[in-house]
């Protein structure tokens, strides 16, 4: 598996015959095998998660699918008018929306394809789960402990609750990669969400992510591992320290 980092949230995983490319909004694309198949995830419309370039990669690619949220769905017809009407209707048929708490198996090519699950973000939209070639990958989107410097304390304690009440879904579980929320406008709860998830589900490696281009918090993190300040369900995560955009990793 080669894992590389985009921007902000986006990332690319190559997989043996397909790729999965999360939340891209920004930056630059490897070079990519037009003949793999190609996922592409949208975990919610926010700017920072969502761009309509990505239907173009339907100009290139013969396999792709779109696994996007249910929040897209809102604005997805007027998204295609800018394509054209081939592209446009193209993209039409190779879109699929997923609500919180669905699991689907997408299969549309010769291969096995994947299977997709989904959280109810704590923001907007959807986190996903996928299973392909044997490895199962989380990406959040936003779904984080969001507590937030001078908002009202009941509104923290409910964005509290909802992340418990969530988090209970994947208690326990194994990933072998996950990509979690680092956001260092929280201040000091930037770690408290990454924290929490590491000391309840079991991952194999943890690439950080949403840290708007600040890799210092990054860096701090891992300082924070090798201390000792972190907690593990079981063994400790590989946590890649990304260090800047494009960078790619070998799993």
């Amino acid at each position: 598996m080669k894992v590389t980092f985009i921007d902000h949230s986006s990332f690319l995983v190559e997989l043996s015959d397909k790729y999965l490319l999360f939340d891209y909004y920004r930056g630059e694309l490897p070079d990519m095998d037009r003949e793999k198949e190609l996922y592409v995830f949208s975990s919610h419309s926010h700017y920072d998660h969502y761009n309509t370039e990505i239907f173009k990669l339907s100009d290139s690619f013969t396999k792709v699918r779109y696994i996007l949220s249910y929040d897209i769905a809102e604005e997805f017809e007027g998204d295609l008018m800018d394509l054209g009407k081939e592209l446009s209707e193209r993209v039409r048929e190779q879109v699929i929306f997923m609500e919180p708490h669905e699991r689907k198996k997408i299969s549309p090519f010769s291969g096995e394809g994947i299977e997709t699950e989904t959280l109810r973000s704590t923001d907007l939209g959807v986190a996903f789960i996928v299973t392909a070639e044997g490895k199962t990958i989380f990406h959040a989107g936003d779904f984080q402990w969001w507590d937030w410097p001078g908002e009202p304390k009941e509104d923290n304690l409910k964005a509290k609750g909802d992340f418990f009440s969530e988090l209970l879904r994947i208690e326990n579980k194994t990933m072998d990669v996950a990509f979690l929320v680092l956001d260092p406008r929280q201040e000091s709860s930037e770690f408290w969400g990454m924290d929490t998830i590491l000391s309840r589900v079991h991952v194999g490696t943890v690439f950080p992510m949403h840290f708007w281009g600040d890799f210092n918090i990054v860096k701090r993190y891992s300082e924070r591992l090798e201390k000792g300040e972190v907690s593990f369900l079981s063994r400790p995560p590989r946590f890649v320290e990304i260090r800047r955009r494009g960078e790619s990793f070998e799993l």
